[in-house]
């Protein structure tokens, strides 16, 4: 079975929870970085825009390998 699921990613002989797992994990770390993006940076900002609070929200980071920037732009 193949199945494209969103930005044309394949997925091949996945089980419907791998596939809804991958959907997931992709569309939180789009979600994040464009977040950051929007906030230039700011996680705290991010958060609350996000509807969470500072901590989850950069645990959510490091689980997707979402580097915190060193200097925020201004």
């Amino acid at each position: 079975m193949e199945a494209y699921i969103g930005k044309g990613t394949l997925l091949r002989d996945l089980s419907y929870k791998e596939a809804k797992q991958q959907a997931v994990e992709s569309f939180s770390k789009e979600f994040l970085k464009k977040l950051l993006r929007r906030n230039r940076g700011n996680v705290s900002q991010s958060a609350r825009q996000a509807g969470m609070d500072g901590a989850n929200f950069r645990r959510l980071m490091r689980k997707y390998g979402i580097r915190e920037p060193k200097h925020k732009q201004e």
